[in-house]
């Protein structure tokens, strides 16, 4: 389906269209995942009925024990707060 056919149909549909973060299906909260490709480094969640992802131009973190993840605790200690406290409409 080209893009310009795929705009209309979800522009025209008469329902929602959900995917999952992460599988196949439909989303569902309390999902998530992370992953890297050269020279990013992404995390996707559905959380509370929020979809979102953060992308961030690197992958070469300083050296790190897996406890010390830079990324993961960026979004463990800022991001998630952050929504959690500023709930969308």
């Amino acid at each position: 389906m080209s893009h310009t056919r795929l705009t209309h149909h979800l522009l025209n549909s008469s329902t929602d269209i959900f995917v999952a973060v992460w599988g196949n299906g439909g989303r569902a909260d309390g999902y998530a995942r992370s992953g890297s490709t050269p020279g990013t480094s992404t995390y996707a969640e559905s959380a509370n009925g929020l979809d979102w992802a953060i992308t961030v131009n690197t992958r070469d973190w300083a050296p790190y024990t897996t406890a010390d993840d830079p990324f993961t605790t960026f979004i463990n200690n800022a991001v998630a707060p952050f929504l959690g406290n500023n709930p969308t409409v």
